[in-house]
């Protein structure tokens, strides 16, 4: 669409403004720098060239062109539109996406599929599109993640970047090229556009603001979906919790156990998202001298039972406190 518009604006619109400047120009420049006699004469000489009707047609055009280019910088025709597009959907971690189902030089390719990373990526001609999972990260926020030093990433600054919204959760786009980082259910989400090994630097691509615009999270229509969950029994309670997360059993053993060389017992369960136990992001089941005391300042705590006694976590992370919720729903006790 843009195109023809420049098309037409390039044959019609911008030779007539040329024109209309040089014989404004002319006319003003006539009137106000020569004498009137010396106009006058002009103007008999060239009496089409300097009538007014002439005149106020050619200002016409002037100003109409002017203020068509001032629209078409300041409010906008869309650089190209995204036709004929197909949706992605990635059940696995979770999101869907609308992608081009033209113009590829490679089409939508899984290229990484393992229980720590998930790549899938497109490309036209120039540019490779591509949403990278990191599957059970550690970190409860984005901010978090994106400031720890220790992983790799476009900048670990927050001032590099530009805050924005992708599929309804927070997120931020580099500055610098186009990258986008999300985090929701535990995984971390890259989002990129690269020409070669660097990130795009083309902010007006249609088809990765397309992708953006459209990509959501699966999760926010299928909220109450534990099907692909791990199971997990403990005596006679069982329930369930993300295949993303772990379970790490606690252990405890009195001193007397000790002195005896008794081996320690199971006296609970640590849940928590990716391979490594990060601050509060975790959520308990059971342990050693727990209760729901409001002196105990846990974020979420209940009683289950004389068994497992007490379930809590002391998150603040969003994302722990829903999958808290989700996993209480999932508790039952065999006889």
């Amino acid at each position: 669409m843009k195109k023809i518009l420049k098309k037409i604006l390039d044959i019609i619109f911008l030779p007539l403004a040329v024109i209309a400047v040089i014989f404004v120009g002319i006319t003003i420049l006539s009137n106000f720098l020569f004498t009137p006699k010396l106009f006058q004469k002009f103007s008999n000489l060239f009496p089409i060239i300097f009538s007014k009707k002439l005149f106020i047609i050619l200002l016409l055009i002037l100003i109409f062109t002017v203020g068509g280019i001032f629209a078409w910088q300041y409010f906008g025709i869309p650089e190209e539109e995204v036709a004929d597009t197909g949706i992605y959907v990635n059940s696995q971690v979770g999101y869907q996406f609308e992608y081009p189902k033209t113009g590829l030089s490679l089409e939508i390719e899984e290229t990484i599929k393992n229980s720590i990373q998930d790549l899938v990526q497109f490309a036209t001609k120039d540019t490779t599109y591509g949403v990278r999972t990191y599957i059970g990260v550690t970190h409860t926020t984005i901010e978090d993640w994106i400031t720890d030093p220790g992983i790799a990433k476009a900048s670990s600054a927050l001032s590099n970047y530009n805050k924005i919204t992708v599929g309804s959760k927070s997120a931020y786009q580099y500055k610098a090229g186009l990258v986008v980082y999300v985090l929701a259910s535990g995984n971390l989400y890259e989002i990129t556009a690269h020409q070669g090994m660097a990130p795009s630097q083309n902010f007006a691509d249609p088809i990765y603001n397309h992708l953006l615009s459209t990509f959501k999270f699966i999760e926010e229509t299928m909220e109450d979906k534990t099907d692909n969950w791990q199971t997990y029994s403990w005596g006679t309670l069982e329930f369930k919790y993300p295949s993303t997360w772990t379970a790490e059993k606690i252990y405890y053993s009195t001193p007397a156990q000790q002195a005896k060389g008794e081996s320690p017992e199971n006296i609970g369960i640590k849940l928590f998202p990716g391979k490594e136990s990060k601050e509060n992001n975790f959520i308990a089941i059971g342990g050693r001298q727990i209760s729901c005391d409001p002196s105990e300042k846990h974020t979420k705590c209940y009683y289950i039972s004389s068994v497992a006694n007490f379930t809590y976590t002391d998150s603040n992370s969003p994302e722990i406190l829903k999958v808290f919720d989700k996993i209480l729903s999932t508790f039952r006790f065999l006889e």
